[in-house]
């Protein structure tokens, strides 16, 4: 791999970085001897498990500690010992052929790691908690370059730091071991309506997820450019269509309104390749392309933001929320995605894991796009001011993985509570804040 294929992210906008160097570790003696190097040199640092960081904190000008070859997925029953440079795409494959998943998310290419330690919230996480919840253990290269083992009886404060804690602020995670659970089909649904009638469905909604069965996840979608917005549903079931259905037409009883709608029963590994834009190919296929042999994705240009919803919207906030897109800023692509909450992530307490947020209703992503670097300022300016329209009328709590490098108070947003605990946890295992960037946790 040459030096500039190893140093670009997947996000395009940071493509102007250049570090210093880039280590591919293949191993934890090399992680060992990366952090001993910065540690004794002064060298600033970088982590990078699937270089998805939506601040752009995969990279940097020193040193890269780049932990991509470090990809085996071992299985063990109802365990998977998942080395940190392993994408979503290839656990789910592995655990695929043995009928089993993890409540992960949608990006493909995003490395489990990373994801892990900052929450993780996917189409199973009603039923099954965020997919640090189901963290058994981690070993962690730590500043002093000891290799750390942590679970619930080794190291429990180090352990409860990486789950929902962020990535890369404790040290470099080489695996984590996850528990598994088995899987079966699931009925999807795909909804849409009028943009006109966007206010009633986002109320109906919010109202129907806080009384949906943990077996129902769905996200609603709003979605713009320069021909308009558009506003759909994608619901996943651990169900039968049949039983999608009943549920699904209790939300046109909310709302009055009768949705378009489609439905299917999927394999499991289905719904994972339909999640990552990747249905009808393979998951080697399902890979940006240099990744593998035969990667078909490609890269983008976005930067996003997020509101934790820790109670339904109010009318207020829904009006702010659809004024966004009226209109949408030239040259870009914008899209505001509400996942739904609830379920098993809220029978978790707030302090059982550094995610505090277990009783919100949902979890909105603003995301904007461009492919020509002049409408840049125009994306981020409308993207700043949209995001705090709404946080005004709801909430500036935030969602760790989806990183905004401009939100104010970041660490009240992103931990609430349970910031000074991963500060004591911080000054016990890098007091000399050698893992750090602008949004880690500060000693």
């Amino acid at each position: 791999m040459t030096y500039d294929g190893a140093r670009v992210l997947y996000n395009a906008r940071f493509d102007a970085i250049r570090p210093a160097a880039i280590a591919r570790c293949r191993s934890v003696d090399d992680v060992r001897a990366c952090v001993g190097f910065a540690a004794t040199y002064d060298v600033p640092l970088a982590l990078r498990s699937g270089g998805h960081s939506y601040g752009g904190w995969s990279t940097g000008m020193g040193l890269v500690i780049d932990t991509a070859p470090l990809n085996a997925i071992d299985v063990r029953g109802d365990h998977a010992i998942v080395g940190a440079g392993v994408k979503l795409i290839d656990l789910y494959g592995a655990l695929g052929a043995v009928n089993a998943s993890v409540p992960g998310g949608s990006c493909a290419t995003v490395g489990v790691a990373g994801l892990a330690l900052g929450g993780g919230i996917g189409v199973m996480s009603r039923s099954w908690g965020l997919l640090c919840d189901d963290i058994v253990a981690a070993d962690i290269v730590t500043a002093d370059g000891r290799v750390t083992s942590c679970d619930g009886q080794r190291e429990p404060d180090l352990y409860w730091a990486l789950r929902g804690g962020g990535a890369g602020s404790f040290g470099v995670v080489t695996s984590l071991t996850l528990r598994t659970h088995p899987v079966g089909s699931l009925a999807v649904a795909f909804l849409s309506w009028p943009w006109t009638s966007a206010r009633t469905v986002i109320a109906a909604w919010q109202d129907f997820m806080g009384q949906a069965p943990d077996a129902l996840w769905s996200n609603l979608h709003l979605d713009g450019d320069s021909g308009g917005a558009q506003l759909t549903l994608y619901a996943v079931h651990a169900g039968t269509t049949a039983s999608l259905a009943t549920q699904l037409d209790r939300l046109d009883a909310l709302s009055g309104i009768r949705a378009s709608r489609s439905l299917a029963l999927r394999s499991f590994s289905d719904v994972t390749l339909i999640d990552a834009g990747c249905f009808g190919r393979t998951v080697s296929q399902c890979h940006l392309a240099g990744q593998t042999p035969d990667g078909t994705l490609e890269r983008d240009t976005y930067a996003a933001s997020s509101i934790v919803a820790n109670a339904p919207l109010s009318a207020d906030a829904i009006a702010a929320l659809i004024k966004g897109f009226d209109p949408v800023a030239a040259g870009t692509a914008y899209s505001v995605i509400y996942d739904a909450l609830g379920g098993a992530v809220s029978r978790v307490a707030p302090d059982a894991t550094a995610f505090p947020y277990r009783g919100a209703l949902g979890v909105l992503q603003f995301v904007v796009h461009w492919s020509d670097a002049s409408h840049q300022s125009d994306a981020l300016t409308a993207l700043r001011s949209h995001r705090a329209e709404v946080a005004a009328r709801s909430s500036n709590a935030a969602y760790a993985n989806y990183a905004d490098p401009d939100l104010a108070d970041w660490p009240q947003a992103y931990y609430g509570a349970n910031y000074p605990r991963l500060q004591r946890v911080k000054r016990t295992y890098d007091p000399g804040d050698l893992f750090r960037f602008p949004q880690s946790i500060k000693p």
